[in-house]
């Protein structure tokens, strides 16, 4: 589904008959980054948990 981005008032966004201003808009940005690291950080520990098993194993 495509939505049209028209310009709103205040610096917000129309999207399908909602509007975001900026500060909502780099709260959500903000969420995101952070959802995203934390799941990169879990991806990371557990690679590095899986390599410790696999040390264990071959040795």
């Amino acid at each position: 589904m495509v939505f049209q981005q028209f310009s709103g008032y205040n610096g917000g966004v129309f999207y399908a008959n909602q509007i975001f201003t900026s500060a909502e808009t780099r709260k959500m940005q903000r969420l995101a980054r952070d959802n995203v690291r934390m799941i990169l950080e879990e991806q990371e520990k557990q690679n590095h948990e899986l390599e410790t098993k696999k040390m264990k194993i071959d040795n």
